[in-house]
């Protein structure tokens, strides 16, 4: 191969590899959302038994 194939190659490994490098961030900030989004959906019944709790306190 000369130089310029070798060194265009070579820029395409790397561009793949900060490819895969974006990809494997971006996952994990999905993985992360999920995560928050459960969380979320736990604060949202345990504030609904809360509320339902005191409701019946009340009465």
């Amino acid at each position: 191969m000369s130089r310029s194939v070798q060194g265009a190659a070579d820029d395409g490994r790397s561009v793949a590899e900060g490819a895969r490098g974006l990809a494997d961030r971006a996952q994990h900030t999905v993985d992360e959302a999920t995560q928050v989004r459960e969380a979320a959906n736990r604060l949202q019944v345990m504030s609904q038994d809360l509320q339902t709790a005191v409701a019946t306190f009340r009465h």
